[in-house]
């Protein structure tokens, strides 16, 4: 089978469960285990059964399956790790907070949305309900809580009802006849636990405990010392070949493509030592015709029943090796022959009907995003066609996106914003894929690889945990390289820095931003202040509809521009502009209380700003009075003349904060500072800059003129 078969497996699987519409929303149901009161869950979900994942799984959850299938939440076990079974198809939930007290299992409480889920076939979620339930009379069980599924408490069913094999003593005898009626050879010694004296008066030879002469039925009175308890044992001994490997499991119900890993030595199959690698269980998958492993498990015995005695060996296999016959082996006298076995889960069987095909290998799409301009799209969720199926891109980076863009009919030189967020959606499909790895010297989208899923040991088939979008940009001549600006702030000393690159405006990322690149930037656009304010976690000013085009920035502070510092240039770095791009507010060199015209013809007349936290601001008029002009007036040095306030931003309104309002000079003051007024913080000021007309002033005054020359 081939890497990329998986997700054709996957696909048949999910059009299988669909098929199963005999079903009703919240309907439960346990597979893969030895009865009905065992299994991992499965739930109906429009007309169509999923699973559940383990994330968060615990007993209140368990309790809550139990009691919708009418057992007992007594003794109710959940197990993890697709205990029984590794499953494909449709996951429909996923962290579940149950309290116990709830009759459905879709009444939870739950972290995600129904069909959303971060986890893969290898974690879902089981149950063992281990009491109450109705049976059939004369079926036995091994009650086995947290033990292995082949061992625990002797169980049988009478008057349709569970109950416990109440013993005063007992022998092997009777937990051979135990474990012959649960479908172990009977060949192999089984032991059990009790205590007393008398045992069931079985000899062995029997097909049923109900066969021997001592046993006792009481489900409400024996104690557990007084039970009859059973481990298990299974062997084949048929022929082998040495070199031969096969995948063994004591359970009729295990699918082909898992179990206890077994090789032939000298005509005997022996196990592999858990404490082997991954990568001897990935050769056990590709030599049985697999195209790899899905996931390992140690202590094999506790999922797929004890093999009845077998020499364990531990591998070590070169990188080279495409076989278990070309690594090393050894006798593991260390590893338990019962409790040390390696098993593993293999992809399934390519032996399947192939899924038409609904898009060509390699194209890619954007996804519920704005349709552009030239028959392509701007933006949107990306796709990747991999195995004729469009697939969501579980990590992006800055180069990847830039020739996807290319790819996509954008222009040579191609800028991208990438989203992390989730704003176009989700497609939520199982697969191997993960993403498209491009090398920074790449100039084709075609010379990128595909990474797939779990590695060098493992292919694993999961939903991304994040699905990736991005927005392309192709150059415009928008801008002058090496500009510099600040948008989006209340006020024109605050915003995001933009720069223009190649033609175009772009954002800075905030990986290593400071004070200083702040302060350089600032000094760049005039404003030379002390201590301007850095936003680098979710800025106030937003992401803006530009790409990330600088990060890493580096300046020393000495630089008079802030072209002139170190940094990293678009696409060779990766930046999630939704979070991560920076924001400043630049300080000024004024003082408390400075003041100041502006926007008048003359010098003498203008919009009053007054400094406060090293940034001018404005006044609001109200209250403003001749006093107050005549305040200002002085203070800047007109001091004689008339003293003329001006109302309704007569001068205009720069877009500044309103440091002041409800100013009360007397007149005679000989500063600003020496008046009474409120001030408003930086914060409540931007938020009445809008609504607030300012204070204005006119300092009329007359210069002394020679007088006219008057002839005789």
């Amino acid at each position: 089978m081939s890497v990329a078969a998986v997700v054709l497996v996957c696909f048949l699987a999910i059009l299988t469960s669909r098929a199963e519409s005999q079903c009703t929303r919240g309907d439960l149901r346990l597979v893969g285990g030895s009865g009905s009161y065992e299994g991992n869950v499965q739930i109906c979900i429009d007309d169509e059964w999923g699973w559940v994942c383990d994330n968060s799984w615990n007993s209140y959850d368990a309790q809550v399956v139990c009691r919708q299938l009418g057992f007992s939440i007594s003794n109710a076990v959940n197990r993890s790790y697709s205990y029984y079974g590794y499953g494909n198809g449709t996951i429909w939930l996923d962290y579940m907070y149950c309290n116990g007290s709830e009759n459905k299992l879709i009444d939870c409480n739950h972290a995600y949305d129904i069909g959303f889920t971060t986890c893969g076939y290898n974690e879902m979620a089981g149950v063992y309900c281990q009491s109450g339930g109705s049976c059939t009379n004369g079926d036995i069980r091994l009650a086995n809580g947290y033990a292995g599924r082949s061992e625990g408490q002797v169980e049988v069913c009478q008057n349709q009802e569970w109950g416990k094999v109440c013993i005063n003593g007992w022998d092997t005898d009777d937990a051979t006849v135990a474990c012959k009626q649960l479908g172990y050879d009977d060949s192999y010694n089984s032991f059990g636990g009790g205590s007393g004296m008398n045992d069931l008066g079985c000899n062995g030879t029997e097909t049923s405990l109900f066969d021997c002469s001592g046993i006792t039925l009481d489900i409400h009175t024996c104690s557990y010392s007084h039970t009859l308890r059973a481990r298990c044992y299974s062997r084949d001994d048929s022929n082998c070949t040495d070199g031969d490997i096969r995948l063994w499991s004591a359970y009729d119900n295990t699918p082909e493509n898992e179990g206890m890993i077994q090789t032939c030595n000298n005509g005997t199959w022996n196990g592999i030592c858990d404490y082997s690698s991954c990568y001897v269980a990935k050769l056990a998958c590709t030599q049985l015709g697999y195209a790899g492993a899905v996931g390992l498990r140690y202590n094999a015995g506790r999922y797929y029943g004890y093999y009845y005695y077998q020499d364990v060996y531990d591998y070590y296999c070169p990188s080279y090796s495409t076989s278990l016959s070309q690594c090393y082996k050894y006798y593991a006298y260390y590893c338990s022959i019962y409790y040390d076995s390696f098993g593993v889960v293999c992809y399934e069987s390519t032996e399947v009907e192939p899924l038409p095909s609904v898009c060509n290998d390699g194209d890619i799409q954007l996804v519920n995003g704005t349709n552009g301009t030239n028959g392509t799209n701007d933006e949107g969720r990306v796709e990747y066609c991999y195995n004729g199926t469009w697939v969501p891109v579980c990590s992006l980076s800055a180069k990847t996106a830039s020739l996807m863009c290319q790819q996509l009919g954008h222009s040579q030189f191609t800028f991208s914003n990438i989203y992390s967020d989730e704003r176009f959606g989700r497609n939520n499909i199982q697969s191997s894929f993960n993403y498209i790895y491009c090398s920074n010297y790449y100039t084709n989208f075609s010379q990128c690889s595909v990474r797939t899923k779990g590695g060098s040991c493992y292919i694993s088939i999961a939903a991304c945990s994040t699905e990736y979008s991005l927005r392309c940009y192709s150059p415009e001549k928008e801008c002058n390289d090496g500009d510099v600006r600040l948008v989006d702030g209340a006020i024109e000393q605050e915003g995001r820095p933009e720069v223009c690159f190649n033609g175009i405006w772009g954002s800075i990322c905030r990986y290593s931003w400071n004070t200083i690149d702040s302060y350089v930037l600032c000094k760049t656009l005039g404003y030379d202040g002390p201590s301007p304010i850095s936003y680098t976690y979710y800025s106030p000013f937003g992401s803006g509809d530009v790409p990330v085009v600088w990060n890493y920035v580096r300046c020393q502070g000495w630089e008079q521009d802030i072209n002139d510092c170190s940094k990293t240039l678009y696409p060779s770095f990766s930046c999630y502009s939704t979070y991560y791009v920076v924001g400043v507010t630049c300080k000024e060199s004024c003082v408390d209380n400075d003041v100041r015209l502006v926007g008048g013809d003359f010098n003498n007349e203008g919009t009053v700003e007054v400094c406060f936290g090293n940034l001018w601001g404005l006044i609001s008029q109200d209250g403003w009075t001749e006093e107050d002009a005549k305040v200002i007036c002085n203070q800047i040095g007109y001091k004689r003349g008339i003293a003329q306030p001006k109302y309704d931003s007569f001068y205009g309104k720069p877009k500044k904060t309103i440091h002041l309002r409800n100013v009360n000079c007397a007149g005679d003051e000989n500063s600003f500072s020496e008046c009474t007024k409120t001030r408003l913080s930086l914060y409540s000021g931007k938020l009445e800059q809008a609504n607030t007309v300012v204070a204005g002033v006119d300092c009329i005054y007359d210069e002394p003129t020679e007088p006219p020359c008057i002839e005789n």
